[in-house]
C-alpha cells in the first residue's frame, strides 16, 4: 500500500500495481462497488483493473482516482508484423 485515503466513514488505500481497495461504510456508493453495502474487509475495485490508477483524492464522502490505461501492447513494428487473432 502506498497511498491511504480517509473520508468520513471509509478508507481508501492504492497500490503499488495501482489497484485500489476501499472498506467501511458505503451509504452513498463511495465504496465504488455498485451498491449501498458497508464492507469490514477491503474490496478490490476490479471495474479499475485497466487502469493503473496513480493518485487517489478522498472527499467526506466520494474519491477521485488519476491514473492511466494500462496496456499490453508489442513495440508497434512488431505489432505491425503479427496477424490479429480474433477470440
Amino acid at each position: 500500500i502506498i497511498e491511504v485515503g480517509v473520508g468520513e466513514w471509509f478508507i481508501v488505500a492504492l497500490d503499488s500495481e495501482g489497484s485500489i481497495h476501499t472498506l467501511g461504510s458505503n451509504e452513498f456508493g463511495e465504496l465504488g462497488t455498485g451498491d449501498l453495502e458497508s464492507w469490514i474487509y477491503p474490496y478490490h475495485i476490479v471495474e479499475l483493473n485497466r487502469w493503473f490508477i496513480e493518485n487517489v483524492f478522498v472527499g467526506s464522502n466520494f474519491v477521485i482516482s488519476l491514473g492511466r490505461k494500462k496496456t499490453h501492447l508489442k513495440d508497434p513494428k512488431e505489432w505491425s508484423r503479427s496477424p490479429l487473432k480474433a477470440k
